[in-house]
C-alpha cells in the first residue's frame, strides 16, 4: 500500500495508473491488485480489471457493495491519510465464503482513496 501511496503521490493518478497497469507492474495487496477509486466511488486505477476505470461502483446495481465502498471512502477520509484496516467476507465462485483483510488509504491531495486486499483464507 505504500508503494501505491508514493507512486500516486509522486505521479499523479493518471501516471500512477500506467505504471500499475504496465506488464512488469509490482504494486500488489497480497495477490491483488491494488486499486484507487474518487470520493464519489468511481474507479481511478484498477490494474487487474481495466474496465472498471471511470465506472461507478453504483452502476453494478448492488447497493451493498455500493454502501461498503462508500463506508469504506468515508473511514478512510476521517483516518486523515492513516491506513485504515477492516476484516471482511465475501463468497468466492465456488460459493465458498472467503475471509479477507481490506487496506485502505485517503490521499487528500490528490482525492483519492487507494485500497486493496489481502485473502485470509
Amino acid at each position: 500500500m505504500a508503494a501505491a501511496a508514493d507512486l500516486v503521490q509522486r505521479l499523479g493518478v493518471a501516471g500512477a495508473r500506467a505504471a500499475m497497469t504496465a506488464e512488469e507492474a509490482t504494486i500488489h495487496c497480497g495477490g491483488h491488485d491494488v486499486k484507487a477509486m474518487d470520493l464519489q466511488a468511481r474507479w481511478l486505477i484498477s490494474p487487474d480489471d481495466p474496465s472498471l476505470v471511470g465506472r461507478a461502483v453504483e452502476s453494478f446495481g448492488d447497493g451493498a457493495a455500493t454502501n461498503f465502498m462508500k463506508a469504506m471512502i468515508a473511514a478512510a477520509v476521517a483516518g486523515k491519510g492513516a491506513l485504515g484496516q477492516y476484516v471482511t467476507h465475501d463468497t468466492g465462485r465456488d460459493g465458498a465464503r472467503v475471509d479477507k483483510v481490506l487496506f485502505y488509504r485517503h490521499l487528500s491531495s490528490q482525492g483519492v482513496v487507494l485500497y486493496g486486499a489481502f485473502i485470509l483464507r
